[in-house]
């Protein structure tokens, strides 16, 4: 069977498959639900014929499919980043929703959909019957999101595939994109502070590697009046804007 036709008679079964993986809320601090959509993915490679397994204490996933002296490799993960502001999404983050062709819920598009979409494709290859003249193996990482552990314990224990790509990426190519730094400032305050205007906290953002959609300021006002002593006034100064991945 043509493997585009096959994709399209299976295509409410991949549909409701990644409704039921973007039901569970695997942020990437929350280690049974990261564990859970793990255990969901390498089911569903098991259903599908692969082979499948869980490797460094469940940090990582491992499916495979075929033989050959190179192998191809497909990195994704199953963790996601936190919803946020319940209230700016219209609907429930964790309970998908299709409209007009499109699938909303938070993992739809990273990383979850597009790992059910390659275990379809790879189904899809597969079911024509040509040999395979590479291994293809998918690895599946459970703290993308945040510091890589997964990985930096994973390149030192296992090899790494002759050839690679991550669907974790925009359509139909990226080749490059931009680095990330996570930096923590302290900055000592002055307790001889005089007139003027003073920022005494900055808060924005839910993740490191997201773009906030707001950053809210709190600033101190103090103003000196004629006896010589001070007066203090608390302003808070909101700036709103549009989240981001931040490697865009």
């Amino acid at each position: 069977m043509d493997p585009m036709l096959y994709l399209d008679e299976h295509k409410d079964e991949i549909i409701q498959k990644v409704m039921d993986f973007v039901r569970i809320p695997s942020i990437s601090d929350d280690a049974e639900e990261v564990a859970r959509a793990l255990q969901y993915a390498l089911d569903l490679a098991k259903e599908l014929g692969f082979e499948a397994k869980s490797v460094l204490d469940g940090m990582v996933g491992i499916i495979e499919v075929g033989d050959g002296p190179e192998t191809l490799g497909i990195l994704s993960h199953v963790d996601v980043v936190p919803p946020g502001n319940s209230d700016a999404w219209e609907t429930p983050p964790f309970e998908p929703v299709l409209k007009d062709g499109r699938l909303y819920g938070r993992g739809t598009l990273d990383d979850k959909g597009a790992i059910v979409a390659c275990l379809y494709a790879m189904k899809a290859v597969l079911q024509q019957g040509t040999p395979l003249k590479k291994k293809i193996q998918m690895i599946l990482g459970t703290q993308e999101e945040v510091e890589w552990v997964d990985m930096d314990a994973y390149v030192k224990q296992f090899p790494l595939p002759d050839y690679g790509f991550t669907p974790d990426g925009e359509f139909p190519l990226c080749n490059i994109e931009k680095g990330m730094i996570d930096i923590e400032l302290s900055i000592p305050k002055d307790e001889n502070l005089g007139e003027g205007l003073f920022l005494d906290a900055i808060d924005g953002g839910i993740a490191t590697n997201v773009v906030p959609d707001k950053c809210v300021a709190k600033l101190i006002k103090r103003t000196k009046n004629d006896e010589g002593s001070f007066k203090e006034e608390s302003l808070e100064l909101t700036a709103k804007g549009v989240s981001a991945h931040s490697c865009q």
